[in-house]
Parts: C-alpha cells; structure tokens; sequence
C-alpha cells in the first residue's frame, strides 16, 4: 500500500511524537462523533508516522469504509498484516476488525493463518469457526469443531462454538445439548451464562431461563446481555417498573448494539416534568421497533411544547401525515471506536438543537409514560395516511372479486435458520389459504415471487399482489393499502405492525409469546390486535392448521350479513 494521503486534502504526516499524539487524539475525537473524513485525515497523518499500532490501523480502515472507499480499507488491513505476517496477535486484531467490516474472506484468512501459527491454541479454532459462521459457512463451522474437539474435549469455549453454529443452523432445541455441555464444563464462564438462558427462553422454557439468567447477573452483573434478558423476562410477566429498569442496560458499553445519540442535552427520565418544554424523540432500534413505540407520541404531542421526532427516512411521510404537530427527521447513523452507532439529526440547525430542552430514544419514552399495565390506554388507531393514498387503494382493492380481503406475510425479511423458527413457510399456510371466501393479499416484502407463483401452481391459489407497491420502503402506501382491509396476518414481523398501527385488525401469529403484551394475551394498547402463539416444541404445520379451524370461523362471522 502506498504511503501516502488518502486524499488531497490530506494533512502532511506527523514529524515529531508529540505531532503524532496529537494527531491521533483529534482523529480518534472526530471518530468517536461520526466525523469519518476529518478523523481520516488526522489518522492517516499519525499512521505514516508510525504504523505500528493495530488501533490507529483499525480506526483508519473503518473511517475509509464508512466513507464508501471499501476497497482502500481493505488494502489497509492487508498491508497492516503483511507488514507483520508472523505476529499472531496481529493475525486477532485483523481478524475482529475484518469480521466488523464484512470483509469474511480476510477474517478467514487472518484467522487461519492464526492457526498455523498456534496450533496448539484452541482459541484459534473457535475464532476460525466463528469467522465461518459469520459468513454462512455452518456446516463448515461444525465439521471444523467437530474435528477439533475431540482434541480438546474438556474446552468449553469450543463446545458453546460448536453450540451457535448449530443453533443458526438448525435451531435452538437441537443446538441446546452443546450448550448445556458447555455449561457442565464450566458453569462459571459468562459466555455460557449469557447464551443458554437465551435458548430456554427462545424454548419456552422461562422458568429455566430466569434461574440462570439471575444466576449470571450474580456473577456478571456489569455486563448489559443478561440484564436485557432478564427484562424480557419481566416484562412478559407483567412486572413493568422493574422490567423497563433492565432494559436501561441497552444503553451500556458492554452491548454491542447499544445505540448513542451526539447532543449534550438532558436526557429524559422517568419523574422529569416535559410539560411545555421541547423533546427530541430518537429512533433507537429497527423500524418494527420505531412502530411500536408509537402509541406513546399523541401523548407526547398533547403534553410538550414542541415535539421533534427522529425516524427511519422510510417512516418520514407517514409519520407526517399521522403526527402533523411535531417536526419529523430522518436519522443518520455514526459508529464509535468500540462499535457501537448513534443517530445524528444532520436536518437540524444549531439553534434548534439549543431550543431543545430533553431528548430520549422512543422506547425509553415508553417506558417514562408506561410504568404499569393500567397506565396503558388501548387505542383504535395510532398511525394514518393521506385521504388520497386511501382512495387509490380503495379503489384497487374494488376490482378484485366481491370477498373479504386478507393480507398475509410469512416470514422476515432476514433469514438464517435461527430466525427460521420464528417463522412459517408459504405452503404451511394451505390451512388457511384453500378458503374461498377470502382475497389473500401479499403484505410480505422482498423477494417472494417464487413463493407466489409456487403456490399458484401447484395449488391453484392466487395471492394478489400489486407489484407497482415497494412493500419494504413505501410505508405510507403500504399502510394506505393495509387500511382497506378486513385483516392482516403474519407472524411478529414490520408489516402486522405497520396495519397495527394503520387501525386495521391483525393477527399476530408469534412463535412463543411476545414481550410486549406485557403479561396480557393481547397487546393492551390495541383494540384490535389478536396474539396466537405457538408454543415453541409444536411444529409450524400443525400450528397453521389448528389455525386453519380459527381463520373459516372468523370468516363465516365476517361474511356480509353474519
């Protein structure tokens, strides 16, 4: 790689040590804020200087990649390690930096090479193995552990390796006998204690799961994973005070995926009078989240002076169309060092953000107004779309024949064998789909055609679907859509929640029961959401079959006259 500028605007590199701290301080603040090419500049000035150091290198290539110059952050990592081929250490860092960056070949290679140069260290191996998983190699993940540990039976870091390839590839039930073998060899390790709780839990198994998971906060109370567990755990049992208390643990340095927001202003917490002040109301999770955080925002516009809120750009007309009061930003997305992102609001001005007297990330906003059950309002309809959004789909929706009109999704849009259990096959839901009252309409985004058309020929079922909608970026049309229907169904996925939202009767269809009816069968901020949950060990085919019997009774109260 040449040493050189990564750009014209490149500082000259560093001459002296204290030129070269200097310089490593500045592009080590400018990254910590998400500023990738100032904290380039001063980087790559401080690595010609020295290069020696794996942090600067690491820091540099993630700036590169979150610049869009990929290509260049690979070249970096490469030249880092050619530069210390024999050094297995380095062959760790270039590794996890790699796997960081989804660049999997290198990681493989990193760590292999780690192997032939120690290989009698079994932590080479389970970093090889996790490299393999990372990049969807299961099988070869599991043949290398499966050879590797009868070498080293007693190792309990390969057994719980071992343990999450399979989990991902076949699932939690079949995965749990490693996990619990892990556990047998070392009961103490926090890596088990943080997984096989997991795996009860995902079982149905709760009782299990909350023994062991109070077992871990006893040993391991500083580390976010059990605390988020052990809030789940909670809030299914009803216990919200405590349960929102857990779930804080998100936020901490030891979660990986804990979410930050740049702005020096006060945060918002429980017992903090907002009436009449101005709020910043922060995406934090996946857009399924940003929907169930909604119910609490009419309550937030009603009390506060001024209400901004942060939302995935996707969400920005539909949320402008439901909550005309309050000001609606897409979000942006920074990394830090360690890994973790924030959310920055590059829309707003340097004087609104001083107007701004709270902000907080909408789940804790929930969690300040939602401190019990009986603090929770059901309401009929949260989210609404423009008048001429409705008609259009009215309109299409008239041309199909005169039935009731269902829309179906299946499955996530993100599939692994893990997430797999959580969710049906098209063809599980011939039960459901032979009746011939009913248009089906397609609610699932991404690439289904061939299920579509899998089903159409070879049972003869026509599922509607309007293929000028974008089902995974036009929420507002979808919901448009959604609004003129009878029901929607489909497992815990964005699309129930969008109709949720929209005002139109769902069905959940969930594999084990969701944390966020708060003990209640049913959500309790809904009037017309219906929870059905499979019990973990019943088999999705036999699930939508006793469904089958649920959805022909609905269907004969539903007809017209009934």
């Amino acid at each position: 790689m040449a040493r050189k500028a990564n750009n014209s605007n490149a500082l000259p590199p560093a001459k002296t040590k204290g030129q070269f701290t200097k310089y490593f301080r500045k592009g080590n603040f400018h990254y910590s804020k998400g500023e990738y090419a100032t904290a380039a500049k001063f980087l790559n000035a401080a690595w010609q200087y020295d290069d020696s150091i794996p942090e600067i290198t690491i820091q540099l290539a993630d700036c590169l990649f979150q610049m869009g110059r990929q290509n260049q952050a690979l070249d970096l990592l490469i030249y880092t390690w050619q530069k210390h081929p024999d050094k297995a250490d380095i062959c760790t860092v270039i590794g996890s930096a790699a796997l960081r960056m989804n660049f999997f070949d290198l990681a493989l290679k990193a760590y292999d090479h780690y192997t032939k140069l120690q290989p009698n260290d079994p932590k080479g191996y389970v970093n090889l193995a996790t490299a393999l998983r990372e990049n969807n190699q299961l099988d070869e993940a599991i043949t290398l552990l499966q050879e590797i540990i009868p070498i080293y039976p007693e190792n309990d870091e390969m057994w719980n390796a071992l343990a999450a390839a399979v989990q991902l590839r076949d699932g939690p039930e079949k995965s749990l006998v490693f996990f619990e073998e892990s556990y047998r060899l070392n009961p103490t390790s926090r890596q088990i204690l943080n997984n096989l709780p997991g795996i009860y839990y995902d079982l149905g198994q709760i009782d299990k799961a909350k023994e062991l998971v109070l077992a871990c906060l006893e040993r391991y109370s500083d580390f976010a994973s059990p605390h988020l567990l052990y809030s789940k755990i909670l809030l299914n049992e009803g216990n919200l005070s405590k349960g929102w208390s857990e779930y804080k643990w998100r936020h901490h340095s030891t979660n990986p995926t804990a979410c930050l927001l740049p702005y020096k202003t006060d945060y918002w917490n429980k017992g903090i009078d907002i009436e009449g002040k101005t709020l910043l109301l922060s995406a934090e999770q996946g857009v399924g989240d940003e929907l169930l955080a909604t119910p609490v925002y009419r309550q937030l516009i009603d009390r506060v002076k001024h209400l901004y809120i942060g939302c995935d750009r996707r969400l920005v007309p539909l949320f402008e169309t439901s909550f005309p009061e309050a000001t609606i930003l897409p979000y942006g997305v920074y990394a830090l060092s360690d890994g973790r992102r924030g959310r920055n609001y590059k829309d707003l001005t340097d004087e609104q953000v001083e107007q701004i007297d709270y902000m907080c990330f909408n789940l804790d906003a929930v969690s300040n107004l939602w401190q019990s059950v009986d603090d929770i309002k059901p309401m009929e309809q949260i989210l609404d779309t423009s008048a001429g959004l409705k008609e259009k789909w009215a309109a299409e929706i008239e041309k199909l024949p005169k039935k009731l009109n269902v829309g179906i999704c299946w499955r996530s849009g993100i599939l692994h064998a893990q997430r797999k259990t959580s969710y049906t096959e098209l063809d599980n839901w011939l039960p459901i789909l032979k009746n011939e009252n009913v248009n089906f309409i397609n609610v699932q985004y991404g690439d289904c055609a061939a299920e579509l058309q899998n089903i159409a020929d070879n049972h003869g079922i026509e599922i509607h679907n309007f293929e000028d909608l974008d089902l995974k970026d036009d929420f507002a049309g979808t919901v448009a859509l959604m609004q003129n229907l009878d029901l929607v169904m489909g497992p815990t996925t964005t699309p129930v929640a969008e109709a949720a939202c929209g005002g139109t009767p769902v069905w959940w269809l969930s594999n084990g029961h969701p944390w966020w009816t708060f003990g209640q069968q049913n959500p309790p901020w809904l009037t017309k959401g219906l929870v059905y949950d499979k019990q973990p060990a019943q088999a999705w085919p036999d699930f939508m079959k006793d469904m089958g019997t649920v959805f022909d009774d609905w269907v004969k109260s539903s007809l017209p006259g009934k």
